[in-house]
């Protein structure tokens, strides 16, 4: 379970740095492609930096201009690999736990308590402190993560509204579109990392009670019983990554896609 789960973090990290790499080289190429086509078309043209930033000196001319785009370059590729190294922590912890959580489930549903040749007490013992340890785990990566899932959800939601208005304002521009595109795909596939983190944890932990349910507990003898009862009464209440109002889960990305696709109804009716 945790190879598997090693590896599909693996993947997705590898492609959520794929993405954002290629929103930063779009945007580092858009002014380089005006500047050569103006050239060719002999066409006066003043030279932006790849995003609007302001510097105390001259960025139109050399060479301050070219100041201006390494250092906006260099900005741009730390930003994406700060990015890349946070969430694609978080995704591989999540899947991670959820490897973890699916081996404490195979455990419990393989455990034998009738056995003369195994403790059943000594297997229950360790199938409390997994759980336990697995709990602890999640908790701590709920807190690490809180200020993070906050701040996400709370700028995805205002940068959803003002990319769609810019895609559909520089509509006949296909580099603008490229790069507003590929902006839009990365923060939402940044925001599906977080909602799909969350939601296979809250899932996987769920499923903790499930396993016990078909296991042979009926087996077991009275004061076993009540010894699995904790894991499965602690199992109902599910781990969710949360901060403030807003839950990680798939849900409430799906309901960002819906108000993605609100606004640009509403673009379209008002035009």
């Amino acid at each position: 379970y945790v190879t598997r789960a090693n590896t599909l973090a693996s993947r997705l990290s590898r492609s959520y740095l794929i993405s954002c790499s290629c929103t930063g080289l779009y945007f580092m190429l858009g002014p380089i492609l005006k500047i050569i086509t103006n050239k060719l078309r002999s066409v006066t043209y003043i030279r932006e930096l790849p995003m609007p930033m302001k510097f105390p000196f001259n960025t139109e001319n050399s060479p301050g201009y070219e100041i201006g785009f390494v250092y906006t370059a260099v900005f741009t590729t730390i930003v994406v690999v700060y990015a890349s190294a946070i969430d694609g922590l978080f995704i591989s912890f999540a899947i991670n736990l959820r490897g973890h959580f699916q081996a404490l489930q195979h455990d419990i549903r393989k455990a034998v308590y009738n056995d003369t040749k195994v403790d059943p007490q000594a297997t229950i013992i360790s199938l409390v402190d997994y759980h336990v340890e697995l709990l602890n785990l999640s908790k701590q990566l709920r807190l690490i993560y809180m200020p993070i899932v906050f701040g996400q959800f709370l700028i995805t939601s205002l940068q959803v509204g003002v990319i769609i208005y810019q895609m559909f304002t520089n509509i006949t521009s296909a580099m603008a579109l490229l790069v507003y595109f590929s902006f839009f795909g990365s923060i939402m596939l940044q925001l599906f990392i977080y909602c799909y983190g969350g939601e296979i944890i809250k899932n996987e932990s769920f499923e903790i009670g499930v396993a016990l349910q078909l296991s042979d507990w009926h087996l077991a003898s009275p004061h076993q019983r009540r010894s699995l009862a904790f894991i499965m009464l602690r199992s109902q209440k599910k781990v969710v990554i949360k901060a403030g109002f807003y839950e990680a889960s798939l849900a409430n990305f799906l309901a960002i896609c819906r108000a993605a696709m609100s606004i640009i109804t509403a673009i379209k009716t008002v035009e």
